[in-house]
């Protein structure tokens, strides 16, 4: 019997390697921020949304109505752990960007007629959070939004 437990623990000692494909930061990142979630949802017998950091991937156009709305709280370099703006893209044909600086509180304007490169740069750059449908004037609530949304996730608010 203790001749099997070795067998198989040796086996297990080969595979783990092959199947640790996320860095600790990462899966410590989706228990504290997701988690509560999944456990909350299934729960309530609801589907989850799953978005593992790992795993994002980039839309440079809307396929469905829901798709074309997103938000990105973005930094000055990819994965930055601060962030200094809220950026809200509607991503159909007008292809529109507005930018929200959640340090002076203060909207910086938008882009029409964003090109991809505008677009996949913020994403780079940027954390996606849910889109609160506010209306693009609504700059007040785009800043707090943001900043509630900067501390979920653990990153600080400056330039």
């Amino acid at each position: 019997e203790r001749g099997e437990l070795s067998q198989i623990k040796a086996v297990l000692e080969s595979i783990r390697p092959a199947t640790q494909t996320v860095s600790v930061e990462e899966l410590a990142y989706f228990n504290s921020s997701q988690r509560p979630e999944l456990e909350e949802a299934e729960s309530k017998a609801e589907r989850p949304s799953v978005m593992p950091i790992w795993r994002r991937n980039a839309f440079t156009a809307a396929t469905a109505n829901s798709e074309g709305r997103r938000a990105y709280l973005v930094g000055d370099g990819p994965r930055s752990e601060k962030v200094h703006l809220i950026v809200k893209m509607a991503l159909w044909r007008g292809r529109s960007i507005n930018q929200y600086d959640l340090v002076d509180g203060t909207r910086l304007g938008k882009v029409r007629a964003a090109k991809n490169t505008d677009i996949d740069d913020f994403k780079c750059r940027g954390y996606e959070v849910k889109e609160p449908y506010y209306a693009e004037g609504e700059t007040e609530q785009w800043v707090k939004y943001g900043i509630v949304q900067a501390h979920k996730l653990g990153l600080k608010i400056e330039k």
